[in-house]
């Protein structure tokens, strides 16, 4: 209500000033003192013709221009007069037509009824945007599946939406029609890794070493390739991947830190088995940042996938971390798992803003552990956040 009110303010503002230099009128005002003026002058003639003054001639011509003058002003007074009303009926015009113009073009082509939009209900009609671009989008491709540029363009959509089942395949369509390629390559190896919770199965692992033989400095492929690496407990290998990063790194890339993470927990890890990581990593040439000793007993991260993911580009990375924490849902769900799996779950969950999921993992924790885990987990968790 207030900013129509302001709306109106300026409304009024802007037709005074359009309306103002029309109301000011610079002619004279002509009236009856005029002519008591005039009406003197021809007295004084007829009293100077009377006492002799001037002569009858003088006087007539006298009379004449008196009268001549007297017809003038009456015009120009006319004209004034005349000037004056059209100036009104333009402003009487101006201001009734304006917000009448106004008014209708707004109901006939905006949107009155339009109500407010919050931020939750925007982000959901963005959602249901991309459900809409993805159902065009199946239809044509069920019409023409020899596309293979559109399967490429859908299978972002698919992981972006969580489905990573239909990605993998989307992928595999696109990269048998348009050939391999290490962009379509790594897409189809994240989507199968993200299917298995983010575990990177062994078929995942083929795909990303054809990538990162195609395009041997993408970052992505190497990424993956040195997590499952880890998953697979070859330690030394997984650290001289995480070498060859940081060698060719400049220092600002967005998945340094979590790449220092993860080779400070490899070493850790391989302290006890008789140092192949510590070795491969002390190897390490060239200008890329080295692990600072304060870093080497830092902790280790919530996820050996986190450092692939944080190769990727923010809306993907955003997309992927979703999916991986819906997947670790699943399999939790499914099939149950350990306490630091179910803290991990909820941990998750309060970082992505999803509160009330946290609360609901929470629950299924307790109640799928044992009384010794139930107390672990509480005490890693800490107490409910709304009543539970």
């Amino acid at each position: 209500m207030v900013l129509w009110i302001v709306f109106a303010v300026l409304a009024l503002l802007t037709l005074a000033l359009v309306c103002r230099p029309l109301l000011a009128s610079g002619e004279p005002a002509v009236g009856g003192s005029d002519e008591v003026v005039y009406a003197a002058q021809l007295e004084e003639i007829e009293t100077d013709r009377a006492n002799g003054t001037i002569g009858e001639e003088e006087a007539k011509a006298a009379r004449t221009e008196v009268a001549r003058r007297l017809l003038r002003a009456h015009r120009e007074a006319g004209e004034a007069a005349a000037i004056g009303r059209r100036r009104w009926a333009v402003a009487v015009i101006l201001v009734v037509l304006i917000p009448a113009v106004t008014v209708a073009g707004y109901l006939t082509l905006g949107m009155p009824g339009y109500g407010d939009r919050p931020l939750a209900e925007r982000q959901q009609t963005s959602g249901t945007d991309v459900a809409e671009l993805l159902s065009q989008a199946e239809a044509r491709l069920a019409a023409h599946p020899e596309e293979g540029e559109g399967w490429a363009a859908i299978a972002p959509m698919y992981l972006r939406l969580t489905r990573f089942a239909d990605a993998a395949e989307a992928y595999r369509r696109a990269i048998d029609l348009l050939g391999e390629d290490a962009r379509l390559l790594t897409g189809r190896g994240q989507a199968l890794m993200f299917a298995g919770g983010g575990t990177v199965p062994d078929e995942a692992v083929a795909l990303f070493e054809r990538a990162s033989a195609l395009e041997p400095e993408a970052v992505a492929p190497r990424v993956f390739l040195a997590v499952a690496d880890r998953q697979r407990g070859d330690l030394g290998a997984a650290a001289k991947r995480w070498a060859s990063l940081l060698e060719s790194s400049d220092g600002t890339e967005n998945w340094l830190p979590l790449a220092r993470s993860e080779i400070a927990a490899l070493q850790q890890t391989d302290a006890a088995a008789g140092g192949t990581a510590a070795a491969a990593l002390a190897a390490q040439p060239g200008p890329g940042p080295r692990i600072p000793a304060a870093q080497q007993g830092g902790p280790n991260p919530s996820s050996s996938a986190a450092a692939a993911i944080a190769a990727l580009p923010a809306e993907q990375r955003a997309a992927q971390i979703e999916g991986m924490v819906e997947g670790l849902a699943a399999r939790l769900e499914a099939d149950g798992g350990s306490v630091d799996e179910w803290v991990r779950l909820v941990r998750s969950y309060r970082v992505l803003g999803r509160d009330e999921d946290a609360a609901a993992a929470r629950t299924k924790a307790l109640a799928a552990l044992d009384e010794t885990d139930r107390a672990a987990f509480t005490q890693a968790v800490g107490p409910a956040t709304d009543g539970r």
